[in-house]
């Protein structure tokens, strides 16, 4: 975030794009946004997705991190959830004010890596994700799914689908 405004958003993606791979269970978060539909899918499509949320996904953090003006990440807690861990933090900006963010942590295979992020606390990354896909999907089927994704991915790469 220290140099977002510099690197520009091909930058940041550049520079997060490791991060975002590592840190996400990209495979499992792509499933359960997809919720039951994901097992109608044939395994192509179902890589065509992955792939399509996975760089979307990158996109939307490059988006986020796009400035520096003093905010501070605060792990406050953590907690056991079905089997997962729930890691409780805050970003407090430059003025004191916190915006809670919480993170569930999977294990399936190798190290933990984020599954879901929720806003507030309460509010699903992924629930989001599943409401909007399932609309597109009722639309216009998977296909046309894949295309809203890689139309919302080249939008933020141009910077023209400002994310809040």
């Amino acid at each position: 975030m220290k140099n977002g405004r510099s690197l520009g958003q091909s930058g940041r993606y550049a520079r997060l794009a490791p991060t975002v791979d590592r840190g996400f269970d990209i495979p499992l978060m792509t499933r359960l946004s997809f919720g039951s539909t994901w097992a109608s899918l044939t395994p192509a499509q179902q890589q065509q997705v992955t792939e399509a949320f996975d760089t979307m996904l990158r996109r939307l953090y490059a988006d986020r991190f796009d400035s520096f003006s003093g905010e501070q990440l605060q792990v406050t807690g953590e907690r056991p959830y079905n089997g997962d861990v729930i890691v409780e933090t805050k970003i407090v900006n430059s003025k004191g004010e916190p915006t809670t963010l919480n993170y569930r942590m999977s294990r399936r295979q190798g190290p933990w890596q984020i599954s879901d992020v929720y806003l507030d606390g309460t509010i699903s990354q992924l629930a989001v994700h599943r409401s909007e896909f399932n609309s597109v999907l009722r639309r216009e089927g998977v296909d046309g799914l894949t295309v809203a994704l890689n139309r919302k991915v080249d939008l933020l790469g141009r910077g023209v689908a400002k994310v809040e």
